[in-house]
């Protein structure tokens, strides 16, 4: 009865096609390597068994093209893979400039304060800066993937731990690499619209202090004393 449901071009064919298709989406957004592979498994068997395009038959009949195609699908896993870390190690960068440029200028400071020479901190607090300049890295969302075990692996206990390890990526990286077309595919349909509208706001970020400054301006009296 089911015997040809996924005939190449039918109306099902494209219907499992489509809900693969999102599937591996969702499961490569969420850095789920193992879940994406066995999707694949099932829609590959699927298209053979109920289907009329037989994977396996033509692996059998070419075995030469099929491993010029997965050399060149190994490499470009592992080019897209070491683009995708570079730009994390950006992004963890770039905060990390601007989490230290805060933290200087809310305690009027110009050197970062070390374990050493912790240097005391407000009188209000007998924490010194160094214990509250560890906390403001361990309390910060740092940029990387979107799912709980990472945000455990970046929980940050010394200044040196901001630098991101490989090892701490090796899911990640793996799962980027196997499977980048969709890995690339999310970044720029995600990742590369957002850091796109990133450098817009950057540029005129000061035309939306404009606006909040202009429609408080009546208010002027109100907010004289000085900032802390």
């Amino acid at each position: 009865m089911w015997l040809g449901i996924f005939l190449v071009g039918s109306f099902w064919f494209w219907a499992l096609v489509g809900i693969e298709t999102l599937f591996l989406f969702g499961a490569i957004r969420a850095n789920r390597g193992w879940p994406a592979g066995w999707s694949l498994v099932i829609f590959v068997m699927a298209l053979w068994v109920l289907g009329d395009f037989n994977s396996f038959k033509w692996i059998y009949e070419n075995p030469i093209e099929l491993l010029k195609y997965a050399g060149g699908y190994v490499a470009l896993g592992v080019i897209w893979s070491l683009v995708k870390f570079k730009l994390i190690c950006v992004d963890i960068r770039d905060a990390y400039v601007e989490i230290k440029a805060g933290f200087f200028q809310l305690y009027d400071i110009k050197s970062l304060p070390t374990e050493n020479n912790p240097v005391p901190g407000n009188n209000d607090s007998t924490k010194s800066l160094y214990d509250k300049w560890i906390d403001t890295l361990h309390s910060y969302d740092w940029p990387g993937p979107d799912d709980y075990n990472w945000k455990r692996r970046r929980q940050i206990y010394a200044t040196a731990n901001v630098i991101p390890s490989a090892s701490q990526y090796k899911d990640y990286i793996m799962c980027w690499g196997a499977y980048w077309p969709v890995s690339l595919l999310c970044f720029v349909l995600h990742d590369f619209v957002e850091r796109t509208f990133r450098v817009i706001y950057e540029q005129i970020s000061h035309w939306y202090q404009n606006i909040a400054n202009a429609t408080f301006a009546s208010l002027k009296d109100d907010f004289k004393e000085v900032k802390k």
